[in-house]
């Protein structure tokens, strides 16, 4: 299948349909693992080398984590840079108490960490 050709058919612009495309894809087996590879999928430039040096140095094991894939996104003002990292929140921070059957039905678990949707 020449891919590139049946997204030239699609009006990408379009939110109504990044979100039909997006939702068929993900019925088809793509997770959030995959997205932050491709996305956070770093050129090794100086400066992403270095906001993503300053987000591990930022690091608590177990309490935040930045993956090797953590996606930067650069900002102006004030100069910097957003990066992607993993917060550790218990339930007893939230204020949750565990379901009797021990399930999350809210929880989605993907490559990793769950996300909650």
């Amino acid at each position: 299948m020449d891919t590139q050709a049946v997204l030239a058919q699609l009006d990408l612009s379009d939110e109504a349909v990044r979100n039909e495309v997006f939702g068929a894809l993900v019925d088809a087996g793509l997770d959030f693992g995959t997205c932050t590879r491709v996305f956070g999928k770093r050129d090794e430039s100086e400066l992403q080398d270095a906001y993503y040096e300053a987000a591990r140095d930022k690091e608590s094991p177990g309490e935040i984590e930045v993956d090797d894939n953590a996606i930067i996104s650069k900002g102006d003002e004030p100069p910097g840079a957003y990066v992607m990292a993993w917060v550790w929140v218990s339930d007893n921070d939230a204020g949750i108490a565990e379901d009797d059957d021990g399930e999350d039905d809210d929880i989605h678990t993907i490559d990793g960490p769950s996300m909650v949707v």
